[in-house]
């Protein structure tokens, strides 16, 4: 069984290596006409100025061009900057012709410590409107919520957590 295995394995090579021309005695490579290597015509620049990093990333990417992110202190981005930060301004000027492999710096309003920053104290500030339920609060010592008409229609529903 191993070496039928072996033997299908090697045919298999065998075909791929020599192409399956088919006896025609022409080459099986690419036509005359077509190309060997894609095309590698630059892109133009978006305009990105102004806008938040969200839409900028957006429009960067269906057009092709990568991108690197650098904080007003001059310093790169370890991570993406957060959706909402603005770009101040970019290596390549709105309609200017970008490589393929070329990576357009993006220059961001603020760096990257402040951005963060900011993101987390309105994810904090958006915790705390949330309540604690009632079968966690005690455990805590966090003083119980009033209860809510949606809040009381759930309890009736399942029935009490905390009884």
């Amino acid at each position: 069984m191993g070496t039928r295995i072996a033997a299908i394995a090697a045919l298999g090579l065998l075909l791929a290596l020599t192409g399956c021309g088919g006896g025609s005695g022409q080459p099986s490579g690419p036509s005359p006409t077509a190309s060997a290597t894609p095309s590698l015509k630059p892109s133009v620049m978006p305009a990105i100025e102004g806008k938040p990093f969200k839409d900028a990333k957006d429009l960067l990417t269906a057009n092709g061009i990568a991108y690197e992110a650098v904080g007003s202190d001059g310093a790169r981005f370890r991570v993406l900057p957060v959706p909402d930060a603005i770009i101040e301004s970019a290596d390549v000027a709105q309609g200017g012709s970008v490589a393929r492999d070329k990576t357009v710096v993006l220059h961001i309003k603020g760096t990257e410590s402040e951005l963060n920053a900011r993101a987390a104290a309105r994810a904090t500030s958006n915790l705390r409107g949330l309540r604690t339920p009632k079968h966690l609060a005690h455990r805590r010592g966090v003083p119980l919520p009033a209860r809510s008409t949606r809040h009381s229609a759930v309890i009736e529903a399942l029935g009490d957590p905390s009884q």
